[in-house]
């Protein structure tokens, strides 16, 4: 049976470069950014994304995605992500909140500042598969200090501020490590956005 849901991202707002990595190609991320940035850099990847494009996002997004990778799968993706966002970047993660046994089949309306929409299917068959944000957390906060989480109909919001260094690992200098806020740049009016895709 499709469940009908309704996600409203009317109010989201990515300030600065954006990281969006993935599953699947929505497109929501991508349309959120264009309402908002006068020029877009769109450049969709598939390769191994950690380390070429180190400390130089001030956002990623997981939409929909990390639920979907296998357990080992989750760690390696938290940690590239942790490495391309810069210190004091965002990490943003929208997805389905899932028990063990539990199969999905949704149908997600999104809505977007304009009065725009657009709509996904979201299924998931795998009755070992389960997401939860408290399953999740476990290795999030290990890179990321959670500073939002919200359940709502069953889908999960998370936000997260980038650690100075990762946490509990042992790095001599890691105590002189800091977290500054970064702020877009007013003298650069191209936003960059980047999509990975994992190569399923």
């Amino acid at each position: 049976m499709v469940r009908e849901v309704i996600l409203d991202m009317s109010n989201i707002n990515f300030k600065g470069n954006t990281l969006d990595v993935g599953i699947n190609n929505y497109g929501i991320i991508y349309n959120i950014l264009k309402q908002t940035e006068s020029e877009i850099s769109v450049d969709y990847y598939v390769e191994s994304f950690n380390g070429e494009y180190r400390n130089q996002y001030d956002n990623g997004v997981l939409f929909f995605s990390l639920s979907q990778l296998h357990k080992n799968e989750v760690e390696d993706v938290v940690k590239n992500i942790w490495s391309n966002v810069r210190f004091g970047g965002n990490l943003y993660i929208w997805d389905r909140e899932k028990q063990k046994k539990e199969t999905v089949n949704d149908k997600v309306k999104v809505l977007m500042t304009g009065n725009k929409e657009k709509e996904f299917e979201f299924i998931d068959n795998s009755i070992s598969n389960e997401f939860t944000v408290d399953s999740s957390k476990k290795i999030l906060e290990k890179y990321f200090e959670i500073e939002e989480t919200k359940v709502c109909d069953k889908i999960i919001f998370i936000k997260g501020i980038k650690r100075g260094s990762i946490k509990n690992e042992n790095t001599a200098n890691s105590n002189k490590l800091k977290v500054h806020s970064q702020q877009p740049s007013s003298e650069v009016p191209e936003g960059i956005y980047k999509g990975f895709r994992f190569p399923r």
